[in-house]
This record gives structure tokens, C-alpha cells and sequence, in this order.
């Protein structure tokens, strides 16, 4: 391969970046211009003619253009930069990189924020119909009053008399490089440290973020709620995440542990919600209103008169969330809450227990009455 004068673009006229038909083009004009034959033979035309076709060669092989770049990148890294503006100048120099078989270095990306992740107790009622569950997200972020640095006058710290500001010590019999012990690896003795951080440059930050919790959300279910982790790190701080963290990248997102909480009175079966209901003789008899809990709050019930023990009482549309739509209902289980007599009150009540019993009659208590005649029966097949 012949060797070339690096001016070989210079020559023909033709900026760094220019492509083989230009170049081309280019050669062939000149060399109309400046052939012997044209210049009568000259002495002056024919070095020019052979210099063209010399710079030519070089360029039209691409071996030799690599040689030409190579030198130029060397000599005159700034002709790669001639061109209309930066953006233009960094691609004319990416393209004779490309040429020279150089990989272009590629800056590191900036990393990810952290994910955080929370515990957090949700109410009965929220977890099963939905909503918004305030949650105190807590990270470690740079410190705000001394930037990270740990002190409010960083230059002004003497170096560490044990590292000699080196922050590492070499220490055993290889001699292996440690962190230094005294300074933290920091390679300075905080003299006044920032009293926001204490010195290590880093405190804790906390924010209140509203999580959507979804409806039949269950115990242990895990959300996430993107962006809203540690900041990214890699660059200027970013926008997005827990303020306060280096930046740059993509935050990171909060990772929230659901706990629901148990409901005294309340128990989900399917689609409907279940409540044990215990009332009083009374109430069942008179057919009382009564309040009653549900996912909505405080719901008054009427009791029909005549409802017995182990019936099922239905509000319509007060249980789960549906995945189709609608909701299930609210089912109430009657329990009698037979009263327990003590004390000085317990004859006048047997004796008061005793005349209801009398003037309701056998007739009136029917599940006792079908029990008695279903152990008769039984008696009688035995004796049979």
C-alpha cells in the first residue's frame, strides 16, 4: 500500500466525512484540470496531477483511507469536527472512528433507583370494596444541607493522619489495600461535621403516598406503585421517585405488603359478607329494627316478627365487589341470646320464664317439639 500526505481530503477538496462518489467525483474533475496533456507537459502540472492521483489512491482503498484517518486522528483530531454545528462535528468523528475499526465508548447508562418496600395494616372495609390507603414510604437520600459531602466546608478538612488522605491503608503480609479505619475511607477527619447527617452524608427521608388499593384485595397480596422508589441514580436528580436521592435514572417503585386487618363481626364467604346476629326473645318476637355493620357503615335492619333461631336475614348489594359487576349481599345469622340467671333475679325470671312457656303452649316451641317426637319415633322402631 503506498503512503499518503495526510492532506489527502485537502487535496481533492473534500471534508473528512465525504463519501467514496464524492470523492470520486472530486478526483475526476481535477484531473481534467491538471493533466499534462492539458498543461502542455508542465513540470508544475504534472506534480499536481501526480499528487491528485496519489491522494486518490489512498482515499479509494480502504485500507488507505484508514491509514489517512489514523494520522489525521492523531495530528488533527479537529478535522473530524469540521462540519455545521456539534451534532454534525461528533458524527464526523464517529464515522472516522468507524473507519479506523475503533468501537465507540459508550457513556454508562445511569442506574436504576432502588425498589422500597412497606408493610402496611389496611382496614376490613377498604380492602374489600377499594380505595385509597395513605402509606409512609421511608428511603435513605443525600442529605439535603451539605450535599452528600458530610461537611458544610469539605476543602477545608485536613487529610487523615493514619491513611494520608489516601482513604485506604495497606495492612498483612501481602500488603493488601483495606479501607482505612479511622476516616471510614473518606481520606479526611471531619473536624465539623454537618449536623443534619452527622457526618455520613446520608439521612432518612420519608414521604405519604396514596396507594390505590384494589377491591377483594387479600392478606398478603403485594402491590407495586411504579416510580415511586428511591430516585435513580447516574445523573442530576431526577423528578420523579423520593426526591432528595442522587438521580439520573429510572426511579425505582414501592413495593407495598398488604395486611388486611380482621373484622370483629364481619367474615366474607364467596361474593357476600357474613355477620352472626344475636338478638334477645324479645326482638325476636316484637320484630324489632336494629343496627347492624356492614362494608358501607352503619345499616338499620328490620327484623321480621316471628324470625327464628339459625335464620338468615339478606340486605341485597351490600357484599363484594363483583368482577362482572355488582355486588354480593350482606347475610345477617340470627343467634337467640338466651339470658343466664343469677343472683336474686333468677327466681322472679324462672317464674316469669315459666308463665311465657305456659301461655305459648307446647305449639309455640316447634323445632323442640319436632325433636321430642323424632326420639319417640326412634324408640318405637327399637322396641318394633
Amino acid at each position: 500500500m503506498r503512503t499518503c500526505d495526510p492532506d489527502a481530503y485537502r487535496l481533492l477538496g473534500v471534508p473528512v466525512q465525504a463519501t467514496d462518489a464524492l470523492i470520486r467525483e472530486r478526483y475526476l474533475a481535477l484531473s481534467r484540470t491538471f493533466h499534462p496533456d492539458r498543461a502542455g507537459g508542465s513540470a508544475e502540472a504534472t506534480r499536481a496531477f501526480q499528487a491528485i492521483s496519489g491522494a486518490y489512491r489512498a482515499l479509494s482503498e480502504p485500507a488507505g483511507r484508514q491509514a489517512v484517518d489514523r494520522e489525521l486522528a492523531i495530528r488533527e483530531p479537529s478535522r473530524f469536527a469540521e462540519g455545521s454545528g456539534a451534532v454534525r462535528a461528533a458524527e464526523a468523528l464517529a464515522e472516522g472512528l468507524g473507519r479506523l475499526g475503533v468501537k465507540r465508548q459508550r457513556l454508562p447508562a445511569p442506574s436504576r433507583g432502588r425498589d422500597l418496600r412497606v408493610v402496611v395494616t389496611v382496614p376490613f372495609a377498604r380492602a374489600a370494596l377499594g380505595g385509597d390507603q395513605p402509606v409512609q414510604a421511608t428511603w435513605r437520600a443525600v442529605c439535603g444541607d451539605c450535599g452528600g459531602q458530610g461537611s458544610h466546608h469539605p476543602s477545608a478538612e485536613p487529610d487523615c493522619h493514619v491513611c494520608g488522605g489516601a482513604g485506604t491503608v495497606r495492612v498483612g503480609v501481602r500488603r493488601l489495600s483495606h479501607r482505612c479505619g479511622f476516616c471510614g475511607g473518606r481520606g479526611q477527619v471531619l473536624l465539623r461535621p454537618c449536623v443534619g447527617c452527622a457526618g455520613s452524608g446520608d439521612c432518612e427521608a420519608s414521604r405519604e403516598v396514596l396507594v390505590p388499593i384494589p377491591p377483594r384485595c387479600r392478606d398478603g397480596q403485594l402491590l407495586r406503585v411504579r416510580g415511586q422508589g428511591e430516585a435513580g441514580g447516574g445523573g442530576t436528580s431526577g423528578t420523579g421517585g423520593a426526591t432528595g436521592a442522587r438521580g439520573g435514572g429510572e426511579p425505582g417503585d414501592l413495593i407495598v405488603d398488604v395486611r388486611v386487618s380482621a373484622d370483629p363481626l364481619l367474615q366474607i364467604e364467596g361474593d357476600d359478607v357474613v355477620c352472626a346476629l344475636p338478638l334477645t326473645l324479645g326482638q325476636l318476637l316484637r320484630g324489632d329494627s336494629v343496627d347492624v355493620p356492614s362494608l358501607d357503615g352503619v345499616q338499620r335492619l328490620r327484623l321480621p316478627a316471628g324470625v327464628g333461631d339459625g335464620q338468615e336475614l339478606r340486605i341485597a348489594g351490600r357484599g363484594l365487589p363483583r368482577p362482572e359487576g355488582g355486588r354480593g349481599d350482606l347475610r345477617f345469622r340470627v343467634q337467640v341470646d338466651v339470658p343466664s340467671l343469677a343472683g336474686t333475679t333468677r327466681d322472679a325470671a324462672l317464674a316469669a320464664w315459666q308463665t311465657l312457656e305456659a301461655a305459648v303452649g307446647p305449639q309455640g316451641h316447634r323445632r323442640a317439639r319436632r325433636f321430642a317426637e323424632a326420639v319417640v319415633a326412634r324408640q318405637g322402631d327399637g322396641d318394633a
